[in-house]
Protein backbone atom coordinates (compact mmCIF):
# COMPACT_ATOMS: atom_id res chain seq x y z
CA UNK A 1 0.00 0.00 0.00
CA UNK A 2 1.47 3.26 -1.07
CA UNK A 3 1.62 6.14 1.51
CA UNK A 4 -1.22 8.38 -0.34
CA UNK A 5 -2.89 4.93 0.12
CA UNK A 6 -2.28 4.49 3.77
CA UNK A 7 -3.15 8.50 4.11
CA UNK A 8 -6.51 8.03 2.81
CA UNK A 9 -7.26 5.21 4.41
CA UNK A 10 -6.45 6.79 7.59
CA UNK A 11 -8.50 10.24 6.80
CA UNK A 12 -11.44 7.94 6.28
CA UNK A 13 -11.08 5.98 9.13
CA UNK A 14 -11.09 9.29 10.76
CA UNK A 15 -14.00 10.38 9.04
CA UNK A 16 -16.09 6.98 9.79
CA UNK A 17 -14.53 7.28 13.59
CA UNK A 18 -16.06 11.13 14.27
CA UNK A 19 -19.42 9.81 12.24
CA UNK A 20 -20.05 7.35 15.45
CA UNK A 21 -18.89 9.49 17.64
CA UNK A 22 -21.40 12.33 16.34
CA UNK A 23 -24.36 9.37 15.72
CA UNK A 24 -23.84 8.28 19.88
CA UNK A 25 -24.56 11.97 20.40
CA UNK A 26 -27.30 11.92 18.24
CA UNK A 27 -28.84 8.77 19.77
CA UNK A 28 -27.75 9.71 23.40
CA UNK A 29 -30.23 13.18 22.32
CA UNK A 30 -33.03 10.95 20.84
CA UNK A 31 -32.92 8.33 23.35
CA UNK A 32 -34.08 11.29 26.33
CA UNK A 33 -35.68 12.78 24.01
CA UNK A 34 -38.28 9.19 23.86
CA UNK A 35 -38.11 9.36 27.83
CA UNK A 36 -39.57 12.42 27.29
CA UNK A 37 -42.10 11.60 25.03
CA UNK A 38 -43.09 8.70 27.18
CA UNK A 39 -43.67 11.07 30.32
CA UNK A 40 -45.83 13.23 28.17
CA UNK A 41 -47.98 10.61 27.11
CA UNK A 42 -48.43 9.12 30.30
CA UNK A 43 -49.11 12.70 32.05
CA UNK A 44 -51.92 13.20 29.13
CA UNK A 45 -53.22 9.47 29.53
CA UNK A 46 -53.60 9.87 33.46
CA UNK A 47 -55.43 13.28 33.02
CA UNK A 48 -57.84 12.38 30.44
CA UNK A 49 -58.48 8.84 32.24
CA UNK A 50 -58.87 10.46 35.93
CA UNK A 51 -61.17 13.12 34.02
CA UNK A 52 -63.72 10.78 32.69
CA UNK A 53 -63.38 8.42 35.66
CA UNK A 54 -64.31 11.21 38.07
CA UNK A 55 -66.70 12.60 35.88
CA UNK A 56 -68.61 9.66 35.23
CA UNK A 57 -68.46 8.52 39.01
CA UNK A 58 -69.79 11.76 39.56
CA UNK A 59 -72.54 11.59 37.56
CA UNK A 60 -73.47 8.17 37.98
CA UNK A 61 -72.74 7.52 34.39
CA UNK A 62 -71.48 4.23 33.84
CA UNK A 63 -71.21 4.41 30.36
CA UNK A 64 -68.81 7.88 30.49
CA UNK A 65 -66.29 5.54 32.54
CA UNK A 66 -66.40 3.15 29.83
CA UNK A 67 -65.24 5.40 27.49
CA UNK A 68 -61.57 5.88 29.85
CA UNK A 69 -61.43 2.41 28.73
CA UNK A 70 -60.15 2.50 24.72
CA UNK A 71 -58.68 6.38 25.49
CA UNK A 72 -56.38 3.90 28.23
CA UNK A 73 -55.66 1.48 25.29
CA UNK A 74 -55.22 4.27 22.95
CA UNK A 75 -52.56 6.00 25.07
CA UNK A 76 -50.97 2.69 25.75
CA UNK A 77 -50.61 2.10 21.95
CA UNK A 78 -48.91 5.09 21.49
CA UNK A 79 -46.48 5.33 24.34
CA UNK A 80 -45.59 1.37 23.02
CA UNK A 81 -45.05 2.65 19.68
CA UNK A 82 -42.72 5.39 20.86
CA UNK A 83 -40.91 2.75 23.04
CA UNK A 84 -40.30 0.54 19.75
CA UNK A 85 -37.93 3.57 18.21
CA UNK A 86 -36.38 4.27 21.29
CA UNK A 87 -35.58 0.48 21.55
CA UNK A 88 -34.38 0.65 17.87
CA UNK A 89 -31.54 3.38 18.87
CA UNK A 90 -30.95 1.29 22.01
CA UNK A 91 -29.78 -1.72 20.04
CA UNK A 92 -28.24 0.67 17.60
CA UNK A 93 -26.78 1.75 20.56
CA UNK A 94 -25.44 -1.48 22.15
CA UNK A 95 -23.75 -2.47 19.00
CA UNK A 96 -21.52 0.44 18.77
CA UNK A 97 -20.26 -0.18 21.97
CA UNK A 98 -19.77 -3.83 21.54
CA UNK A 99 -17.73 -2.74 18.52
CA UNK A 100 -16.06 -0.07 20.69
CA UNK A 101 -14.61 -2.40 22.65
CA UNK A 102 -14.45 -5.12 20.18
CA UNK A 103 -15.89 -7.61 22.33
CA UNK A 104 -18.83 -10.10 21.63
CA UNK A 105 -19.44 -10.62 17.99
CA UNK A 106 -16.97 -7.78 16.98
CA UNK A 107 -13.92 -9.52 18.99
CA UNK A 108 -11.09 -9.73 16.40
CA UNK A 109 -13.59 -7.40 13.70
CA UNK A 110 -14.40 -4.76 15.86
CA UNK A 111 -12.62 -0.88 16.45
CA UNK A 112 -8.95 -2.49 17.10
CA UNK A 113 -9.44 -4.56 13.28
CA UNK A 114 -10.32 -1.25 11.92
CA UNK A 115 -7.25 0.68 13.34
CA UNK A 116 -5.17 -2.32 11.96
CA UNK A 117 -6.54 -2.36 8.38
CA UNK A 118 -7.22 1.60 8.73
CA UNK A 119 -11.22 0.88 7.56
CA UNK A 120 -14.42 0.32 9.11
CA UNK A 121 -14.95 -3.11 8.13
CA UNK A 122 -18.58 -4.69 8.31
CA UNK A 123 -19.74 -2.43 10.32
CA UNK A 124 -22.70 0.33 9.08
CA UNK A 125 -22.37 4.36 9.52
CA UNK A 126 -24.60 6.11 10.85
CA UNK A 127 -27.39 3.96 11.29
CA UNK A 128 -29.66 5.43 14.23
CA UNK A 129 -32.82 3.00 14.26
CA UNK A 130 -30.16 0.01 13.88
CA UNK A 131 -31.57 -1.16 10.19
CA UNK A 132 -28.25 -1.95 8.84
CA UNK A 133 -26.80 -2.97 11.85
CA UNK A 134 -29.22 -5.52 12.67
CA UNK A 135 -28.03 -7.45 9.60
CA UNK A 136 -24.94 -7.70 10.53
CA UNK A 137 -25.16 -11.06 11.42
CA UNK A 138 -28.11 -13.62 12.59
CA UNK A 139 -27.58 -13.36 16.22
CA UNK A 140 -28.07 -9.58 15.98
CA UNK A 141 -31.31 -9.88 13.69
CA UNK A 142 -33.04 -11.79 16.17
CA UNK A 143 -31.65 -10.17 19.38
CA UNK A 144 -33.11 -6.79 17.67
CA UNK A 145 -35.86 -8.34 16.33
CA UNK A 146 -37.04 -9.61 19.76
CA UNK A 147 -36.51 -6.50 21.80
CA UNK A 148 -38.29 -3.98 19.38
CA UNK A 149 -41.45 -6.12 18.70
CA UNK A 150 -44.36 -3.97 19.11
CA UNK A 151 -45.96 -6.44 21.65
CA UNK A 152 -42.82 -6.82 22.83
CA UNK A 153 -43.00 -2.85 23.45
CA UNK A 154 -46.41 -3.09 24.86
CA UNK A 155 -45.29 -5.35 27.44
CA UNK A 156 -42.01 -3.68 29.06
CA UNK A 157 -43.05 -2.77 32.53
CA UNK A 158 -43.25 0.81 32.85
CA UNK A 159 -45.12 1.20 29.96
CA UNK A 160 -47.74 -1.96 30.63
CA UNK A 161 -48.25 -1.49 34.67
CA UNK A 162 -48.85 1.99 34.36
CA UNK A 163 -51.82 1.86 31.74
CA UNK A 164 -53.07 -1.62 33.07
CA UNK A 165 -53.42 0.69 36.21
CA UNK A 166 -56.00 2.36 35.38
CA UNK A 167 -57.66 -0.01 32.96
CA UNK A 168 -57.95 -2.06 36.28
CA UNK A 169 -59.52 0.93 38.36
CA UNK A 170 -62.31 1.71 35.67
CA UNK A 171 -63.70 -1.91 35.25
CA UNK A 172 -63.82 -2.08 38.74
CA UNK A 173 -65.39 1.86 38.48
CA UNK A 174 -68.00 0.66 36.32
CA UNK A 175 -68.93 -2.61 38.31
CA UNK A 176 -69.05 -1.11 41.20
CA UNK A 177 -71.21 1.38 39.54
CA UNK A 178 -73.89 -1.05 38.02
Amino acid sequence: MSIEDRSRSKDLLNLQTNLISEEIKYLDSHLRHYDELSFKIKGWAITLWSGIVAFGAKEGLWMVVITSIPISVSFWILDAYFKQYQRRSMERMRAIELFLDSTGFFEGKGLDAAFMSGRLVDFPVHDPIGSRTRRIDKSFEDKYKRRTNFWKCMTVPNVLYFYLLPLITSIIVIVLMK
